[in-house]
């Protein structure tokens, strides 16, 4: 099935449970896939369904939540029910963790461009080093590299 093919407004049918396969394949953030999850978990809501809903939260944990699970962190779940409770739950945390990367990322490019702007371009050992630390070093490099007059003073340990 050509899932782009699929128009948005067929994506919220009552008992179409592949629309909302659909609509979990697309989503876009991890909310959007705790929505999906619980509109998938309550269509198939019905015992008959009980070893799809297993099937399809493997599917879920496999596929899918690789896309926004941080790393390293693998959630245990039986089926779509539970897989929906999990996900809910931890959307918060990881939009904060995603926001805490993105701001690290986001001095760590400034501190790069500071330091090229001042001495030059760097070498692979000074950005390995950036992207190995924490915040509040890259706040201290940035503050020593405005008055420093070379990089061996800007990453000094005095």
């Amino acid at each position: 099935m050509d899932e782009g093919r699929v128009p948005k407004a067929s994506l919220h049918q009552e008992d179409n449970a592949i629309a909302s396969l659909v609509q979990l394949e697309r989503s876009a953030s991890s909310q959007e896939i705790a929505n999906a999850l619980g509109e998938l978990a309550h269509k198939l809501r019905a015992p008959q369904n009980r070893e799809l809903s297993r099937a399809l939260a493997v599917w879920v944990r496999r596929l899918v939540l690789r896309r926004f699970a941080p790393e390293g962190e693998i959630m245990e779940f039986e089926d779509l029910p539970e897989a929906h409770h999990m996900i809910s739950e931890r959307v918060e945390s990881w939009t904060q963790q995603w926001l805490q990367q993105g701001k690290l990322e986001a001095e760590a490019d400034m501190l790069r461009r500071l330091l090229t702007r001042r001495f030059g371009p760097l070498s692979a050992e000074v950005s390995a080093q950036i992207n190995a630390a924490s915040a509040q070093q890259i706040e201290a490099w940035f503050d020593r590299s405005v008055d420093a007059s070379d990089l061996v003073q800007v990453f000094s340990s005095h």
